[in-house]
Formats: C-alpha cells, structure tokens, sequence
C-alpha cells in the first residue's frame, strides 16, 4: 500500500490539481513547476512496484523504495530540448508568412508556447549519497552535486540560456552523447563558455606551463560512441587534438575537452552516476546509444531511433522502470529515422514505466496540450504518456 501527503499553499492546491488523476499503479507526484521543493511533503509506505499518482503538470516527482525519500536526496531531471532535428518553430514555415503551418506560427506569436522546441537534450542534476544532512533549501548545484548533459545540438546554446539561469545551473561536470548528428554535437563549440576564464586568461598562462593546474583549462569529460568521436574529429579538429600536439602558434580560447569512448551495454562512471549504454538503431547508417541510469529510481532515455535491438529491449525491461523517454517525430507513424507514435505507445504498453515522456516531435506533430489530453485517456488502461516540453522537471531519487 502508499500513502501520499501533497503540501501545498491553499490558494495554490485548489488550482493545481483541478480535476485529480488518481491511479493505482505506478508512483508518481506532479506539481507546477512554480512550487517550490520546500512546499512538497511526500510521505511513501511502499513495496517494491508501482503505487499511486498526482498529476500536475510541470514538476514530476517519482519515487521508489520503502523508506521517505529526503528533499536534499532527490535528483533532477530537466528537459532542454524535445523537438526534431530543425526544431519548431521551423525557418522554412516561418518564411510562408500566413500559408506556414498553425504550429509554428503560434510559436512565433508566443516564443514561451510548449510547442516550441529546441534540439532534445536533457539535464541530469544527480545528488550524490554524501548529501548535507539538513535539506536543501533548493534543488541547486552544491558540493554534492554532479550535472550532467545528454546531447548538445544546435540549440543548445538558447536551451542553456533559457533553463541554466532560471534552475541556478552553475557547473557542468560531464556530457553524453547520443549520436554524431548535428542535433546531438554542434554545441560542443559552446561548452567553453561554461568555464569561462579571467580577462588575463592569456598571461595568467603564459606564467604557468601546466595549464591544466587552472580550473578553466581543465577539460570536461565528454562520453560517447567511438564511431561518433571519428566523425566529431573529422566535423572539430581543434577540439580534438591528441595529446602531446603542439600547441598552435596563436592561443585561442576553445572548448577543454576529454573523450572518452564507451561501449555498449558497458556500465560507466560519468560525474559518480552510473551510465548503461545501450544500443539503438537510427536509420542503419548511424551508430546511436540510449541510457539507463538510477539504482533507486531507475530512467531510460531513447531519444533517436527507429528500431530497439532485443538485446537493448531486454535491458530495459529487466527491471521496472520509472521514467521513460522515448523517440516520437510523427503523430502517426515511423519515420525513416524516427519512430512515431503508434510504435512509441507499443514500447510504453510493453515497458509498462510509472511515467513516460515523449521527445523529438516534429513541427507537424500537433498541439502540445491537446495531445496531451488525449494521452490521459490511456490512463484508464494504467498507460501514463505525455509529450514532455522545455523546461519540464523530474525529481527522482537515483
């Protein structure tokens, strides 16, 4: 059995969670997004499966395990991006004046629509065990803390702009790759600017050889599939040098990074979260990895694709799983390289998550809320989808 206690402001409660979704098979906690974490008391009596929710709308909590989960114990997950490789609102509609399609001429009028949508990518803000011992007072970076990064395409400079500021994101300590497109690599060019060096950066280097002595030439760790290192060195010479090359005549400030190939169905540490790489199949002609990752809470993120190996299906559902973020550009069908979502409901009914959250929609994919109203249907047959949209958070004990 579970028993759930929602806190709220009065004023708030009423609003937030009119009408309730109530069920009895997975565990799940939503509230706006504009409640702090200091406003939630969770209290779960739990075995091992699937309890009950409280749907909100931009703030998930999951939770598994048979104790209280403490505030400074959770982790955070937030969306970046949960659009297609052009993202939406697209140049070419744009350019149609009137003619373009409704989608993308709402985005235009309303920049901060759900519609519009950059580049997936994904946030993991992961709280370590050794947590303080009195809450935190926000779900913020602090010694304890590692963040995380899956894939950084084109947008992913304006996804940082509008979410690092706004959830007081301050460091990146690692970033995974999903893939060699260019929805998934270009903004490697960006990460120098999340550690941005003093004003006499420059002389500060020409005093001391051993560069990497400085906090901002230390290069961030970036893992990946060896088959996308080629192609980035091909796509970023500059960024991927081999050790012992000469430095050029001209110090320049670029991204400091280290590559570090990973293999498929081969945990690894990234930042002291444990990774699973699992293989995914985009089109046949691109090597592509998903993640598995959390002990405590488990997610699953399969973000392009068009077909799941048995081998990586089997890995997925060895365990059950709390969080589920799959692949959908289409609203009826697969794409070539994509899968669609008649395809993405048939891995939810046989994954069977307390949560599932849809990225990659195309622009023709249709309204953000009115989809989701038709996704709560499936929750008479206990199947919880929806299309996730920028900024959205999950707290999870991982």
């Amino acid at each position: 059995m579970l028993r759930v206690t929602v806190a709220l402001g009065a004023v708030a409660c009423a609003a937030a969670f009119s009408p309730l979704a109530v069920s009895s098979v997975r565990k799940s906690f939503c509230v706006p997004a504009t409640r702090s974490p200091q406003e939630i008391k969770m209290v779960a009596e739990t075995t091992r499966g699937r309890g009950r929710a409280v749907r909100g709308e931009d703030l998930v909590l999951l939770g598994q395990g048979s104790t209280t989960p403490p505030m400074q114990a959770l982790s955070e997950i937030i969306f970046l991006g949960t659009g297609s490789s052009s993202g939406t609102p697209m140049v070419g509609c744009v350019m149609k004046g009137e003619e373009g399609c409704e989608i993308c001429k709402e985005c235009v009028r309303n920049p901060s629509s759900k519609n519009a949508r950059n580049n997936p990518s994904l946030l993991i803000r992961y709280r370590r065990d050794a947590a303080p011992a009195e809450p935190a007072t926000e779900l913020e970076d602090c010694e304890c803390t590692s963040t995380i990064i899956i894939d950084v395409g084109k947008t992913f400079k304006r996804s940082a702009l509008s979410c690092f500021a706004k959830y007081k994101v301050k460091k990146v300590h690692a970033v995974c790759l999903t893939h060699e497109h260019a929805d998934a690599i270009i903004g490697l060019d960006d990460l120098r600017e999340l550690s941005m060096p003093p004003r006499n950066w420059r002389d500060i280097l020409a005093q001391t050889p051993q560069s990497d002595e400085h906090d901002f030439m230390k290069p961030m760790p970036i893992f990946l599939l060896p088959e996308t290192l080629s192609h980035i060195k091909r796509v970023f010479p500059y960024l991927t040098k081999e050790p012992g090359a000469p430095e050029p005549k001209v110090q320049r400030y670029v991204s400091r990074l280290s590559w570090n190939p990973i293999t498929p169905f081969r945990a690894f540490d990234c930042a002291g979260l444990q990774m699973l790489p699992v293989d995914l199949v985009h089109g046949g002609d691109c090597p592509t990895a998903g993640f598995i990752f959390g002990t405590q809470s488990r997610a699953v993120y399969l973000s392009d694709f068009n077909k799941i190996p048995p081998e990586t299906l089997a890995a997925v559902s060895k365990e059950p799983v709390d969080l589920l973020v799959l692949d959908c550009l289409l609203n009826n069908k697969d794409a070539p390289t994509h899968i669609g979502l008649p395809t993405a409901l048939e891995i939810v009914r046989s994954v069977r998550p307390a949560q599932a959250l849809l990225v990659g929609m195309s622009h023709s994919f249709g309204d953000h809320d009115g989809w989701n109203e038709k996704l709560k249907e499936l929750e008479a047959e206990g199947v919880y989808v929806q299309l996730a949209h920028e900024g959205q958070r999950v707290l999870m004990r991982l």
